[in-house]
């Protein structure tokens, strides 16, 4: 059995700790430690890169570890609560936890605001390769989840725009557009 607990939130005392010794910079979006202890350095900021693309960090509390996010962490020791919802990085860079670029979001919102997949081929969001009609297929997750089919174009570049259209009215400020 792991000795890794991920529900830290429910523990007022590991709160307290994490107050106590670390110091969040809301301007440069920076963790550190503030109070010395065993190897930990205190001039560089708290956190690894996880191969989710966030920075992570560790602590080990009355016996127990916990695996932390630095963004949420920030968060906490910035408004004094643990966020209800996902945490979104508006820039969709997980290394960034300035507090601006921080916001709260549903599962479906911090989804929306997703980059262009690795798999893409088009270089667009949205927008794929339509073999059998030679043509270029735009569709968008509509807010419910579900796909929405919004036409084959002639050049990527319109099935690319018609996508962004799309998304200003399903996603709001959450989406990730290609131009608007």
């Amino acid at each position: 059995m792991s000795k890794y607990q991920s529900n830290y939130m429910d523990c007022p005392k590991v709160a307290g700790y994490l107050r106590d010794n670390l110091a969040y910079y809301p301007d440069s979006g920076e963790l550190y430690w503030s109070k010395p202890k065993g190897k930990r350095n205190l001039q560089k900021p708290v956190g690894v890169l996880h191969s989710s693309g966030y920075l992570v960090f560790a602590i080990g509390f009355e016996g127990k570890y916990f695996s932390l996010r630095v963004h949420r962490v920030c968060w906490f020791l910035h408004t004094g609560k643990w966020p209800k919802k996902f945490l979104d990085h508006v820039d969709g860079d997980g290394t960034n936890n300035k507090i601006y670029n921080l916001r709260e979001a549903t599962y479906l919102e911090n989804n929306q605001n997703m980059s262009i997949s690795k798999r893409n081929t088009s270089g667009y969001k949205g927008v794929s390769w339509c073999k059998e009609r030679q043509k270029w297929t735009a569709r968008i997750k509509d807010g419910g989840g579900k796909y929405r089919y919004l036409g084959r174009f002639g050049c990527k570049t319109a099935a690319a725009i018609a996508y962004d259209k799309a998304s200003l009215k399903y996603h709001g400020e959450f989406g990730n557009r290609n131009f608007l």
